[in-house]
């Protein structure tokens, strides 16, 4: 539907998804999918709201706990994920292209109940979320990532003898653009 290479969905955790689909509810967000697989120690759960009642792209709510520094289950990662985490390397927000940036920002505000802050961007608790206007023609979506990280320059060098098209803060990939920050 993007017209190739793209980002589909925007994942934010939460540690209370009941509370979160009665919230959609009264906010008359469809539920595309309610996703509960796996056991205790390697499960997945998941809220994916329709795109057309979000804008931006597809939202997803999930509990990926037990642990709040988001080092507990992910299903998606299998069971040996842990050894391989890069600690150095954090996503810090992600851009979605929309129609209409402030009122994609206004609705996530209220799905999520966070404030939109400036430019339409609202701050989560690991992050940000912030919505732009339209920059090609392939619609609504997730654009960009932004990734904090210790060594930039080992990162971009890395991306340059894989082949990646880089630029002076970070690169492309699969129709996505991933900017890069040192932490503060």
């Amino acid at each position: 539907r993007r017209k190739g290479d793209g980002g589909y969905m925007f994942i934010a955790d939460c540690p209370d998804l009941e509370a979160r689909r009665a919230h959609f509810e009264t906010q008359g967000a469809r539920i595309v999918q309610d996703l509960a697989v796996g056991d205790a120690n390697l499960r997945a759960e998941a809220l994916h709201l329709h795109p057309r009642d979000t804008g931006g792209c597809l939202l997803s709510v999930d509990r990926h706990g037990p642990d709040s520094t988001l080092m507990g289950s992910y299903r998606w990662a299998g069971d040996g994920w842990h050894p391989h985490a890069r600690r150095d390397i954090m996503i810090s927000g992600a851009t979605m292209q929309c129609d209409d940036p402030a009122a994609v920002a206004a609705r996530w505000s209220e799905l999520l109940e966070l404030p939109v802050i400036d430019q339409h961007c609202i701050k989560m608790a690991h992050g940000f979320a912030a919505f732009v206007p339209l920059g090609d023609d392939r619609g609504e979506g997730l654009s960009g990532v932004t990734l904090a990280c210790d060594q930039p320059d080992a990162l971009l060098a890395n991306a340059r003898q894989a082949g990646v098209a880089t630029f002076t803060d970070g690169f492309d990939l699969c129709g996505v653009r991933f900017t890069l920050h040192t932490p503060k």
